[in-house]
């Protein structure tokens, strides 16, 4: 099982909001975790695809923005 974070609306601010979530860990993951987010349709299927590729037979796909329409992005992305 796996988790990764995608970001089909505001990249800038999706990406600012995992950083802020992540900072306690320090600035330096945040920033990583941050960048780590896809935040197109290519990066997706190949963050997938990866996952895949080394096991994983779960992965949970996590938004960066509390919009609801995201999780509609991520379907017509990678279905």
């Amino acid at each position: 099982m796996a988790l990764a974070y995608f970001v089909l609306g505001d990249a800038d601010r999706g990406r600012a909001n995992l950083r802020d979530y992540y900072l306690a860990i320090g600035p330096d993951h945040a920033d990583q975790i941050a960048r780590s987010a896809g935040t197109h349709t290519v990066a997706l299927k190949e963050t997938i695809e990866s996952f895949a590729a080394i096991g994983a037979d779960e992965l949970i796909l996590l938004p960066g923005l509390d919009d609801v329409n995201e999780v509609d992005r991520l379907a017509e992305a990678v279905l």
